[in-house]
């Protein structure tokens, strides 16, 4: 697939294309506290909400935490985890939500 393919597509699906510069912690539309910083929280926070917007918000909390609190020395396990949240946590919203118990 040709890279302007690419871009167009996954702009055309609401994707933003910024250069490290610009969301460096001193960038124009800083989005990160320190380079150590691999997850852009606020993207994080906003991705939740618009892909699962009939969630109470004390879901998509535990969502936003669990996705990073994925925690193992090795990338792999890490990848494994964070392939394997979507499903895991909709099993578990589902238990809670229809458990009498809750």
């Amino acid at each position: 697939m040709s890279s302007y393919l690419r871009d167009t597509t996954l702009e055309t699906l609401g994707f933003l294309f910024l250069h490290e510069p610009a969301i460096a912690p001193a960038g124009e539309f800083s989005e990160r506290q320190a380079y150590r910083d691999t997850v852009l929280v606020g993207r994080l926070r906003v991705a939740i909400q618009r892909l699962n917007p009939n969630i109470p918000a004390d879901a998509g909390e535990q969502a936003f935490r669990e996705v990073l609190r994925v925690n193992s020395p090795e990338l792999l396990t890490k990848n494994e985890a964070f392939y394997h949240l979507p499903v895991q946590g909709e099993t578990k919203l589902l238990k809670r939500k229809i458990s009498p118990c809750a």
